[in-house]
């Protein structure tokens, strides 16, 4: 419940600062920033990764982080904050149907469901609500 507040509030705070002077750059620099300290200073690990490995995974995770980061930020400036983030929030379905090809895993009725559910509460954050009329 924490990450998901702090999620929604993080989003809050980029597209205020979005809406200002401030370029998306420096958001993303800032936040490139602190991921390269806490990785840099072993906060992220707790030691069962090998260590040739774990140059490898903060590499990967930092080009996707930077690049999906940076194409949120330019969304945000086009696009309702609402919609950006209903497409932000589908990512995870679509990257697991990508990548299925390359990394098969064992598709059980837990993880289906948890897909449908996100799937289903996605299309009910775009549904448009209906006008009341006055009367």
């Amino acid at each position: 419940m924490v990450q998901t507040f702090c999620f929604a509030l993080s989003n809050v705070y980029i597209k205020k600062a979005i809406g200002t002077d401030k370029d998306s750059n420096s958001i993303l620099f800032t936040n490139n920033c602190m991921a390269l300290y806490a990785i840099s200073t072993g906060q992220l690990f707790e030691g069962g990764y090998p260590v040739s490995g774990i140059g490898l995974i903060a590499l990967s995770s930092l080009l996707t982080g930077f690049i999906g980061t940076l194409f949120l930020y330019e969304a945000l400036k086009y696009l309702r904050f609402s919609i950006a983030n209903t497409i932000r929030a589908f990512s995870p379905i679509l990257l697991a149907a990508i990548s299925y090809p390359f990394f098969p895993i064992e598709l059980t009725w837990q993880k289906i469901t948890g897909a449908l559910i996100m799937l289903v509460s996605i299309l009910l954050l775009t549904r448009k609500k209906p006008l009341l009329s006055k009367k």
